[in-house]
């Protein structure tokens, strides 16, 4: 089971609202890590979560999606402004349109020529409009246009002419400050993805061309951002929500932040040939994802409470953890429970279709549903 502790979520979201106030931008959250509406909440409302009414939700249900799947999702219980950050294609250009009748406006990431030609060729045939931001590359070389070719420039400007689609904003996604090794490295990336973007839409507004969004994000660059973000007025963070081991080991937080764990039970334990003890929390419990392996991390996550056991192996149901000789295993017994920090929260959490909800203790309060996984 997941199990989501509801106080440490409320301080991770709150932080994030005060620190966009703050550094003078607004948070238009990721909701891929957790997928649920309750969350969804917290991370537009914070603390003030309990007195929305409807005019403030359709003003401030600004999302980021990773899938048309959370994107038909959210728009089904009324998030408004939804932008879809993930590489566009032809085959999903219905549903994108459909999901733009039902909500104010849907935004999408563009990052070639190919992309626009299509977009416009689509519009002309259905008679319909399009909303951009276009997607530049912060260092990272996932996605993205390089920001200072010319091609770029060349790309902005002849959307700012095209009758069927409207440029309004400019996006990075710092994916390489994960490979930062403590919090220092993380302010370093934060401030070259700022001025990556504040150069650029200095570059487009010298050529004519002004966009509405300057938004950056990644969990950790917006959780130890520089004192100043430049031009930009809009992030994005996600995983935040949650936090995990990796953000904790990186820098991004403590691992007192992180919300989200994995409860598991101890179903065999052995002293021979080594100490070990054999857990219900697999590969489908816990993800595949390595973690921080640039800081010499070697665990499937961490046991919380039991900072010195180490989970060596898992497989598709089954996970290893190895017991120090200086533990005694007298402390572990078979039908007793562990509680796993994951290292990777967004893709553990994708594992469950929903969250069992504590606060601050073990008495379960609440469970929250997830969207379904559709792509």
């Amino acid at each position: 089971a997941f199990i989501l502790d509801l106080t440490i979520l409320k301080q991770n979201t709150q932080q994030m609202l005060e620190s966009a106030k703050k550094l003078g931008v607004e948070l238009r959250p990721h909701v891929k890590t957790h997928k649920s509406v309750e969350a969804a909440l917290y991370q537009l409302f914070g603390n003030d979560v309990t007195n929305i009414d409807k005019e403030s939700f359709r003003k401030k249900s600004k999302i980021v999606v990773s899938t048309l799947g959370e994107a038909e999702f959210f728009a089904s219980f009324g998030f408004s402004d939804i932008l879809y950050a993930f590489p566009i294609t032809k085959n999903k250009l219905n549903r994108i349109t459909e999901i733009g009748k039902k909500i104010s406006r849907i935004s999408l990431l563009v990052d070639s020529k190919e992309k626009i030609d299509m977009l416009y060729e689509y519009a002309l045939k259905h008679d319909a409009h399009f909303n951009v931001l276009l997607d530049i590359d912060p260092g990272y070389h996932r996605t993205g246009m390089d920001p200072f070719h010319v091609d770029t420039l060349q790309l902005a400007l002849s959307i700012a002419n095209n009758s069927r689609i409207t440029l309004v904003g400019i996006y990075t996604h710092a994916g390489h400050s994960y490979y930062s090794k403590d919090e220092s490295e993380i302010v370093k990336v934060s401030k070259a993805e700022a001025e990556v973007l504040t150069d650029f839409a200095t570059i487009l507004k010298n050529n004519g061309v002004s966009v509405e969004t300057i938004a950056l994000g990644s969990t950790p660059t917006c959780s130890r951002p520089p004192n100043s973000l430049g031009l930009v007025n809009e992030i994005h963070p996600g995983n935040y929500v949650f936090y995990d081991t990796t953000q904790a080991l990186i820098g991004s937080c403590g691992l007192e932040n992180c919300a989200g764990t994995v409860l598991t039970t101890i179903v065999s334990k052995y002293d021979h040939p080594t100490k070990r003890l054999v857990i219900d929390a697999g590969a489908l419990a816990l993800s595949k994802d390595v973690g921080p392996i640039h800081l010499n991390y070697k665990s499937w996550g961490i046991v919380l409470g039991h900072p010195k056991l180490i989970i060596t192996s898992i497989s598709q149901e089954v996970g290893i953890i190895e017991v120090p000789q200086d533990i005694d295993m007298k402390e572990f017994n078979v039908g007793s429970t562990l509680r796993i920090i994951p290292n990777h929260s967004c893709l553990t959490a994708a594992c469950y279709p929903s969250y069992f909800i504590v606060n601050g203790n073990d008495n379960i309060i609440d469970e929250w549903k997830t969207c379904e996984r559709m792509w």
